[in-house]
Parts: C-alpha cells; structure tokens; sequence
C-alpha cells in the first residue's frame, strides 16, 4: 500500500498478495495512489476499483477531489454512476471542490448513465442560463435526486440559482436533500440568501424532520446559523421542536445567543 501512495510501481507487482487489503477506515492502496496522484501505480491496481472505504468513498472519488485529471480518466469508466454515504457521486465532488480539469470528463462519462441534463451540465460549469432557453428541461431529477437548481447551489453559480429559483424551488430529492439545504451545508452565505427568497425552500424539512436552521444548530454550521435565525428563529422541526430547545440540546452555545 505504501509502495503505491510513493508510486513505486516497480514494487506493486511484487505486492499483489495485499491486494483488497484496507486501513481501519477502509482505504485500498488504489485510494492511496489516486489521492498521491500516482497513475502508473493507480494502473497497476485497478482490479481494486469500485471499492469503497467506510464514508463509501471510491478511488474516483478521492482524485475527483483534488483535481487529478489523469487519474480520473484512468478511472471513470470503472467506478462511474457510484454515489458515497452522503449520495454524492465524482462528479458532484469534483463540483464541490471546484475541480474544474475533471469537470468535463465526468459529465462526459456520468451524463448518460445519471441522466444528467444539459441544464444541469451548464450550470455545474458555471455558464450563464436563462430559464426560458431551457425550459424543457426544467423540474427534472437525475437518478440521484439531484435537480438543476441543486447542481447550480453546488457550483455555487449564482445567476443560475437566480434563473432556477422560480421553477425549481422546493423541488426535494429522494434523500432529503434541496437547493437551501446544500446552501446552508456548504455555508454558501450568497447561496443562502438568494435562495432564502423562495418560501418553498424555507418550509421544507430534511430526512429527518429538521429545517435548515436545526440543522445547521445540530451541525455548529455558525455561518449557516446567522443568515437564518432572523427567518426561521421560531419554525419547529417536524416533531415541533424549537431551534432554542435544539440549541440547548446540543449545547449550542453560539446558535443559543443568537436565539
């Protein structure tokens, strides 16, 4: 496993006996390989793709990440369309960390196999949109759940937010998950703010009964917190708990002075 993160592809062969052997926290030495952007040694291990670790990240995943190009194009066809615990796939981890050189390849491989959309391809790039243009495509789910507007909040476009918002606003995925809730996981104050304006966003509840304001008081989310104690200060969960009776469950002390 050493020998592939310092991409001594010389030893790998001499150390297939380890092969499917895993850290504590299930990482593979392909993992190791892909994160140390080594791909003669990620190559070498490819009969260890589609492996997950314990958060249910892949090899693709991890390069997804960090920008490693070569890596993912060595690996997308073999660990495409995978999601993690948290049901995102490479390419929405590429979008969240801004890995704009793998981008384009993962929406090349994942868009048929995740009927992704061209409206959703535009925003993740960050392109300017109109609503009209593409009205056809508007109110559609990939196979994940995720909707145009999600794949904008996520890119952090922010005109595209603005375009989608009237269409697309309270749309929820399967899992729980809607446009404000990523605003607010990601501390997009920006985010937060444009999408704030639809009530939709603001009534919905997470998978587990919660509004975007307890979670992010469950989750210490300060910034989160801010932008949307003056809007949400009083809404219940599900359950109809407060976020004051939230905050002090979880002995939130800063989401406690804000209330």
């Amino acid at each position: 496993m050493r020998a592939s993160e310092l991409g001594h592809v010389e030893c790998i062969p001499l150390l297939l006996a380890e092969s499917y052997v895993t850290t504590a926290a299930g990482t593979t030495a392909l993992m190791k390989a892909s994160v140390a952007n080594r791909p003669s040694a990620v190559r070498l291990l490819l009969h260890e793709a589609g492996l997950q670790d314990a958060e249910g990240r892949t090899a693709l995943m991890a390069a997804a990440q960090r920008n490693h190009q070569e890596v993912v194009e060595i690996l997308v066809d073999c660990e495409k369309g995978i999601t993690d615990k948290e049901a995102k796939t490479a390419l929405v981890h590429a979008i969240l960390n801004k890995a704009t050189d793998c981008i384009e390849p993962l929406l090349r491989s994942e868009r048929e196999f995740t009927q992704i959309s061209p409206l959703m391809v535009d925003v993740s790039l960050g392109k300017p949109i109109s609503a009209e243009a593409y009205r056809s495509e508007l109110r559609r789910f990939d196979v994940h759940g995720n909707t145009a507007l999600m794949y904008a909040v996520m890119a952090k476009n922010y005109s595209g937010i603005q375009a989608l918002l009237e269409s697309e606003g309270g749309m929820q995925s399967p899992s729980g998950a809607f446009g404000l809730l990523l605003a607010v996981e990601l501390q997009d104050l920006r985010g937060i703010e444009i999408i704030a304006q639809c009530p939709q966003e603001c009534s919905l509840y997470d998978a587990h009964g919660d509004t975007v304001l307890t979670y992010a008081i469950k989750r210490k989310l300060k910034g989160s917190m801010q932008a949307l104690v003056k809007l949400l200060f009083d809404a219940p969960t599900s359950n109809g708990t407060l976020p004051l009776d939230i905050a002090l469950t979880e002995d939130n002390g800063e989401a406690y002075a804000l209330l």
